[in-house]
């Protein structure tokens, strides 16, 4: 048996995920991304809350990005956007958390971080205003405080209400993430499910 047999031959659609033309852009500033678009056709965006971006930016896909991409796709949506909490780049919990330390507590002194976690807030806002669906997507693991920081500052910035949904939950309550593995693995099939903080 071919072992690349369960990819899509070039002759026939994809039915799991957006055909190309896929229009890709990003806001990638140094080492922030503060967004990220995919649009693949007309109708609504999907905005999809992350914990930290990796490397996918305005050329370039990731597995988490083709995952929701495929959902939002699926669900019958013309696009997606992603924010973060945390806009640094890093594809490490660990350098995602140093980063976060640099400006938090007694003797922080990354200024340059600090700005860039604050306005991360408004770019935030800005973009999930504009969704027609809101999707909490960034697992477990997610400093408690700062994912309550994010959702009361981003909410309140927004210019409508935010009723977020989800992929389902881990056993904490957190978003489940869309490459959660194991006994959280999300079926392809998954629909949006309402989440209601814990």
């Amino acid at each position: 048996m071919n072992q690349l047999s369960f990819l899509p031959s070039e002759t026939e659609p994809d039915h799991r995920r957006p055909a190309e033309p896929i229009v890709r852009t990003a806001c990638v500033e140094g080492r922030y991304r503060r967004w990220l678009v995919r649009k693949w056709g007309a109708g609504p965006l999907v905005g999809w809350a992350m914990h930290n971006p990796s490397d996918a930016d305005g050329k370039r896909d990731d597995p988490t990005l083709w995952r929701i991409m495929g959902f939002s796709f699926r669900w019958g949506y013309g696009g997606l956007v992603v924010a973060n909490h945390y806009p640094v780049i890093t594809s490490s919990p660990r350098e995602c958390h140093r980063w976060r330390a640099s400006f938090k507590g007694p003797g922080s002194i990354d200024t340059e971080a600090h700005q860039a976690f604050i306005r991360n807030h408004a770019d935030c806002a800005t973009l999930f205003s504009d969704c027609a669906l809101l999707m909490a997507a960034w697992g477990a693991g997610a400093d408690p405080g700062d994912v309550e920081q994010w959702l009361e500052e981003v909410t309140a910035k927004m210019d409508r209400p935010a009723l977020w949904h989800c992929l389902g939950t881990t056993a904490d309550g957190s978003p489940k993430h869309p490459l959660a593995r194991g006994k959280h693995r999300v079926p392809d099939d998954q629909r949006p499910m309402l989440w209601r903080r814990a």
